[in-house]
């Protein structure tokens, strides 16, 4: 049967009748050898959904998805406090994050920013 001549039930059939079949076959992990300089750790932040429109705009604008900005732009914020640690990487958007609209893009209590 060709990819152009078969339906969905049909592909789930197949791959259901091949996964029965390996049923008892051992799986096999593949982990990588090389520990990481600086592992990431996931961190969710809340963003107001009247502002992801935006948010995403700017990420397309920059080339970008919307988390790797929202990422680069906390690490930015991150650098003028003049912590020692900093990534092994440097991300390069097309365009360099704007602060000005990193300010209005997401509202960050003034005790929170930088130098205070």
């Amino acid at each position: 049967m060709s990819d152009r001549d078969s339906s969905i039930p049909d592909v789930l059939a197949e791959v259901a009748a091949d996964a029965e079949q390996q049923r008892h076959a051992p799986t096999v992990l593949h982990r990588s050898e090389r520990i990481p300089e600086d592992p990431s750790q996931v961190y969710s932040i809340r963003i107001p959904a009247s502002r992801l429109a935006q948010v995403r705009r700017h990420a397309r604008q920059q080339g970008t998805s919307p988390s790797a900005m929202l990422r680069q732009w906390i690490l930015d914020q991150l650098e003028p406090a003049g912590d020692s640690i900093a990534p092994p990487y440097v991300f390069q958007p097309q365009q360099p994050p704007d602060a000005a609209a990193f300010r209005s893009a997401i509202r960050i209590p003034p005790n929170m920013r930088a130098g205070h």
